[in-house]
Parts: structure tokens; sequence; C-alpha cells
């Protein structure tokens, strides 16, 4: 169904992992387990099953804070550089994605929201320079904001720090709860699945 002008979005949102780049945790467990010689389901437990890897999203941890206990639950067999270079590794840029918001920012306004601690922010201009590139000062981490996606009230916050309100705003995002939790927020919503269904939902959003 075609919108007509007032429901057209003043600004997009977009998550990073697997919108704007090609993210694969496997890939990154691998590269860490192949550095530490660690089991890649021990890893996978250590970091993200025992809620060390969410509670950095959360802002639990400084950026300090966060490599000395990531260093320490890996038994100190990986660096701060090693954790670096997973990401590096594991999250190449969709650069037909990354084309397409340049050619959006003729028409809207575009930002990131992205469910990552200050460990990501400290190195994501030499681990994503695209980002910076594209979006600028517009782009947030959840640990800015003491939460992280799906939680309604993170939404919220960022539509305020952008100044705009929220039905002016389409999430994208690969994950359906967090598209489901800007859309409690008010927001408009697009649960990514590739370049194509996005295209046709700008289409009708009067965007492309």
């Amino acid at each position: 169904m075609n919108q007509n002008c007032h429901d057209t979005p003043e600004l997009i949102l977009f998550d990073v992992d697997n919108v704007l780049c090609h993210y694969s945790r496997s890939i990154r467990l691998h590269y860490l387990a192949k550095v530490t010689g660690m089991d890649v389901q021990e890893i996978d437990d250590l970091i993200f099953g025992s809620g060390f890897d969410l509670k950095g999203d959360e802002g639990e941890y400084t950026v300090d804070e966060y490599f000395t206990k990531f260093r320490a639950l890996l038994s100190n067999k990986a660096t701060t550089k090693d954790w670096i270079e997973a990401p590096r590794v594991s999250m190449p840029p969709d650069n037909q994605m990354l084309d397409l918001v340049r050619s959006l920012k003729q028409t809207c306004q575009v930002a990131v929201l992205t469910n990552n601690g200050p460990a990501l922010h400290q190195s994501i201009d030499d681990l994503f320079p695209a980002i910076s590139e594209i979006f600028g000062g517009k782009v947030y981490f959840s640990y800015q904001f003491d939460t992280a996606k799906p939680d309604k009230g993170i939404y919220l916050k960022v539509a305020e720090r952008l100044n705009i309100a929220p039905n002016k705003v389409l999430f994208v995002d690969d994950l359906s709860v967090n598209t489901d939790g800007a859309q409690e927020a008010g927001m408009k919503a697009h649960h990514f699945q590739g370049i194509v269904g996005f295209r046709a939902e700008l289409q009708e959003l009067g965007l492309l």
C-alpha cells in the first residue's frame, strides 16, 4: 500500500550487524579460539552465555573495565588487540547497503543505533570507517543509554537525542524482537531480511 507524504519518515535509524555489515558470530568466536587455543563453545559461554557481553552493551563497564574482564574471562590468553581484530574479521561491510544509505541522505536523515558497549565505540572508526563517513555524529551505542534494544526506553531516548518524534522515524533491524520494541515506542519499523525487501519498503514509504 502506498503511503502519503504525512506517513513518510523523516529519519531512518539503522542497526549495524546484518544490516550495514555481514556479521558472523561464528567467525568471531573461531578467531578467538584460534588465538587462545580454547574451545569455541567455551568462549561463547564465557562471553555471551554468561551475560558479560550484554552487560557491556547496557553500560555496566567502562572501556578499561570491559577489556580487563574480557582478558580475565579468557585466562589472559587474548589481548585487547585480539578483541579488536575479532570483529574486524567477522563484520565486513555490506557495500550495497552503504551505497543505498548514501543515496538516502538526499531525501531524509539517517542515524545508527547498535547494541554495543564502549569497546566497539572506541574502535569503530578503525573497524568500520564508513560508519563515521556516512552518519557523522549520529551513531549511538546502547551503553550510552544504560540499556539495550529491545527495551522501549532506548528508542525513545535516541529519538529525544535526535530531536525528532518517534513516529517520524523508520527503524531498521535484522531481529524482529528489536523492530517490535521500536514499534512499541511509536516508530515505524522494518524487519531487515535483505536489500530487495528494504528497497520495496522504501518505495512504499515514498523514500525511493
